[in-house]
């Protein structure tokens, strides 16, 4: 199954319906004709009432590759970083709390490519590599095409406590935030960013 967000919405591929899944102002389809695709695009990027899409297709991988074919793709890599009380380490950009992520470079491995954003957007050095986590996708629309993301996202650890939020990056805090205190009324954030600390705090080292 692949779960795509287009900002607070989202679109669901699988092999099958699967009812534990359903929420509600969600549409769903059995997957039959491309061209349900742009219109089912069309529909989550215009409509103020359809929240989710889940579509169905026996075959999921001819699914997942007829809706990439309507993007154009990118690739990215971040951390999920804890340090040994097992605080979350956050980043506040655009008034918006995020993970450290950004775009790999040419033939840069996803690993390193998280290492490196998280050292740039932070400013620390004393980092430690763990194992992948998850992928995420989203959309968005850039220089005239329609754009899907993936990000790679990799536990990391560290107990660095001091701090250089990348400025021009749009970055003006980071911050060790407790577990506990993750309230996502107070700390407003990304469904997909939610999903990974949600994942983070779920999976062991």
């Amino acid at each position: 199954m692949y779960k795509v967000f287009f900002n607070n919405k989202f679109v669901l591929l699988t092999e099958e319906f699967n009812i534990s899944l359903y929420t509600d102002k969600m549409l769903y389809i059995q997957y039959g004709d491309f061209d349900e695709l742009h219109f089912i695009i069309d529909l989550l990027e215009n409509s103020n009432h359809l929240m989710a899409v889940m579509i169905s297709h026996d075959d999921l991988n001819e699914l997942w590759a007829d809706f990439r074919s309507c993007f154009k793709e990118i690739e990215a890599a971040g951390g999920f970083v804890q340090n040994k009380q097992g605080d979350v380490l956050l980043i506040h950009r655009n008034n918006l709390w995020d993970l450290p992520k950004g775009k790999l470079e040419n033939d840069e491995k996803p690993d390193s490519g998280a290492l490196r954003e998280v050292k740039e957007e932070c400013g620390i050095s004393n980092l430690e590599l763990g194992g992948h986590l998850l992928d995420t996708y989203h959309t968005y629309h850039m220089g005239g095409f329609r754009i899907l993301k993936r990000t790679f996202w990799y536990k990391m650890k560290s107990d660095e406590t001091q701090f250089i939020p990348q400025l021009e990056e749009g970055i003006d805090r980071v911050s060790w935030v407790p577990a506990k205190d993750l309230d996502w009324s107070e700390y407003v954030t990304y469904p997909s960013i939610k999903l990974v600390i949600e994942s983070g705090l779920t999976v062991q080292s």
